[in-house]
């Protein structure tokens, strides 16, 4: 399996990575990773259908929630956001602080027209993260986006104190010959 694990990874060629689980799954096939290495070589050749199906597989064979967030994204980016909320949701009863689940979760609200909702996914992710300025940005993109300029510019102006002043670099020295 490291090569399998390796070519993941690296995001390594599809073609030997499928050559390779084709031989694993030969020697033991029931080996409890294969479902997720085979979702990874489909997202690596853009096959989310086959994607979403394979880690949902080894989502149930599992239990883990980091394969079941997989799945959502799959799910996301198929369009099929009715199965990719309940996934998030999943993920989220599971493990209640996880930001990329809120953050994902967010995005799929916006995009369906459910701001309240998805307002207050970000406004979680914020307080889970609360000097982290990306949350922030994100609130603030997301005021702009929504049309509520003061709201945006509140959390970026909260973004901006939580960055610090900007680093100062200094010059470059010349090179040596």
């Amino acid at each position: 399996m490291t090569r399998a694990d390796a070519l993941v990874r690296d995001g390594g060629d599809p073609a030997e990575l499928a050559a390779v689980l084709g031989e694993v799954r030969a020697r033991s096939p029931g080996e409890p990773r294969l479902d997720a290495l085979e979702a990874a070589r489909a997202e690596l050749t853009g096959d989310d259908a086959a994607a979403a199906e394979a880690w949902g597989r080894a989502a149930a064979r599992s239990g883990d929630p980091e394969l079941t967030l997989k799945r959502a994204l799959a799910l996301a980016r198929l369009g099929r956001d009715g199965e990719a909320e309940r996934e998030l949701r999943t993920v989220l009863a599971a493990r209640p602080q996880d930001r990329a689940a809120h953050a994902a979760l967010a995005e799929l609200l916006e995009r369906g027209g459910r701001g309240a909702d998805a307002e207050a996914e970000i406004l979680a992710l914020a307080a889970l993260a609360p000097g982290d300025a990306g949350p922030q940005r994100q609130l603030a993109e997301f005021y702009r986006r929504q049309g509520a300029t003061a709201r945006a510019d509140e959390a970026e102006r909260r973004a901006r104190e939580l960055s610090g002043p900007p680093r100062a670099l200094r010059p470059l020295r010349k090179a040596k010959n």
